[in-house]
C-alpha cells in the first residue's frame, strides 16, 4: 500500500469545529483496524508496525463546509526482530506525517504523505 490511500473513517464530521473536530478525527484514526494506515512507509529499520497503541496529533486543520484537511502526525512503534543479542526484538519510536482530506458527510478520507516539518517551505 502506497500513497495516496482512501479509507473509510466511519465518522460524521458535519457541524463540528475546533477542538471537538480535531478530537473526533484523532479518535477515528486511533480506532481504525490494524494495518489500515500506511504506517509501514515510515519504518526505517525493516521492522513491523505495532499499531495498537497509536498517538495521533492533529497539527493543523483547514475546514470547509464539505471537507476537512488535517495535517496529522501518527506516532507508533516499529518492532525489529532478530537484530540484537539473543535475537530479541528491538522497538523504535516512529512517526508518520500525513495530509488527510475527509468528506464531512461520508467520513471517506484520502491520505497523502506530508513533507516533514523541517522541510516545509514558507
Amino acid at each position: 500500500m502506497n500513497y495516496p490511500v482512501r479509507i473509510q473513517l466511519g465518522c460524521d464530521l458535519v457541524g463540528l469545529k475546533g477542538n471537538p473536530l480535531a478530537d473526533k478525527i484523532a479518535e477515528s484514526l486511533r480506532q481504525l483496524p490494524s494495518g489500515t494506515l500506511p504506517l509501514h512507509l515510515a519504518c526505517e529499520f525493516g521492522g513491523r508496525v505495532k499499531d495498537n497503541d497509536l498517538i495521533v496529533s492533529i497539527l493543523h486543520m483547514y475546514p470547509t463546509r464539505d471537507t476537512v484537511m488535517a495535517r496529522t502526525a501518527v506516532f507508533f512503534t516499529e518492532v525489529v526482530g532478530g537484530c540484537s543479542c539473543h535475537d530479541d526484538p528491538v522497538s523504535h519510536a516512529r512517526y508518520s506525517l500525513m495530509n488527510i482530506t475527509i468528506e464531512r458527510k461520508t467520513g471517506i478520507a484520502c491520505l497523502e504523505e506530508a513533507e516533514p516539518l523541517d522541510q516545509m517551505r514558507s
